[in-house]
């Protein structure tokens, strides 16, 4: 029993602590949006920031799930009939670990971006659109007006696509959320409407989107 005493303690302070990993991740994300462009030194402290919180949080993602596996398979906890809150509890770790995968895709599309646009200032633009999600960037406007050279389009409609992609040269195609799973085998709808209305698609080649705008 001492055992298994021990294995459950571990198991909700790793918990504990990845969660307290995911949850700043994206305060982190509004502070990179909200750097000034010339403050080149802030921007890589908050990019090495969130590099090394992300890969820790990575190691107590791994070792929480591993903890409760022991306690599943091992001690036996939930299983058997009756037990439905388990069920409950897989369901969110399910969610914890697509918003962990979420907040590395948002980690290296701000890296590429902001670089580029630190780069050539004056040079590169940066327009987004869509509906972001509330709970990671609760202001997004005012986080976006604060960047440097980068524009919020709000969201928008089938009605709003010409003049959308009217505004840009390239359209970003690059989908980093699942990299080796969904994201490598998916087609996003924006290499269609971008090459509907002449923007060029920016895609990875090594992905089934990179080589199917190479095969055309």
């Amino acid at each position: 029993m001492s055992g298994y005493l021990w294995v459950k303690a571990f198991h909700i302070v790793f918990v504990a602590s990845w969660f307290a990993g995911l949850f700043y991740l994206p305060r982190i994300f509004v502070n990179l949006a909200q750097v000034p462009g010339d403050s080149h030194a802030e921007r890589e402290r908050l990019l090495l920031m969130a590099r090394k919180l992300y890969r820790f949080s990575s190691f107590l993602m791994v070792v929480a799930i591993a903890l409760g596996l022991v306690l599943w398979l091992v001690y036996g906890i939930g299983r058997g009939p009756g037990n439905y809150w388990l069920h409950a509890k897989l369901l969110l770790v399910i969610v914890a670990v697509g918003y962990h995968h979420a907040c590395r895709s948002l980690l290296r599309s701000f890296e590429t971006l902001k670089a580029l646009t630190a780069a050539l200032p004056g040079v590169v633009e940066v327009v987004i659109a869509g509906r972001p999600s509330p709970r990671e960037f609760p202001d997004f406007a005012a986080e976006a007006a604060a960047a440097p050279g980068v524009t919020f389009a709000w969201p928008y409609g089938a009605q709003d696509l010409e003049r959308l992609y009217g505004q840009v040269h390239f359209a970003w195609a690059i989908d980093h959320f699942e990299e080796g799973a969904n994201s490598a085998w998916l087609l996003p709808n924006r290499i269609y409407e971008s090459g509907r209305y002449a923007a060029a698609p920016i895609a990875l080649k090594s992905v089934e989107t990179g080589r199917w705008l190479e095969e055309r």
